[in-house]
């Protein structure tokens, strides 16, 4: 994960909706392995199975393309989350 420093707070993973990104694109949440395909087709098929008054926070691989994160966050914007992330490694420096 990239290194950052967060001043003020540190967000709540706990209460969120956390999205994994690994370098094969796979997309990990509660769990279960997605495509971008197949977590489109649940959000069809599953719309009260997802919390959309949680946050989402993308956890991704540095080596996944730019181009992917952005896709994705959009994805969730579009299905109706109102607050999407990144989660990245603190820098203690």
């Amino acid at each position: 994960l990239p290194k950052g420093k967060l001043e003020h707070r540190t967000p709540d993973y706990k209460k969120s909706l956390l999205a994994v990104v690994d370098k094969k694109y796979q997309i990990s949440i509660e769990k279960k392995v997605y495509t971008f395909k197949s977590l489109s087709n649940s959000f069809k098929k599953n719309k009260k199975k997802w919390d959309k008054k949680l946050p989402v926070y993308i956890q991704m691989d540095e080596n996944v393309p730019y181009g992917i994160l952005i896709k994705l966050m959009i994805f969730f914007k579009n299905e109706g989350f109102p607050q999407v992330g990144l989660v990245f490694k603190k820098d203690n420096s």
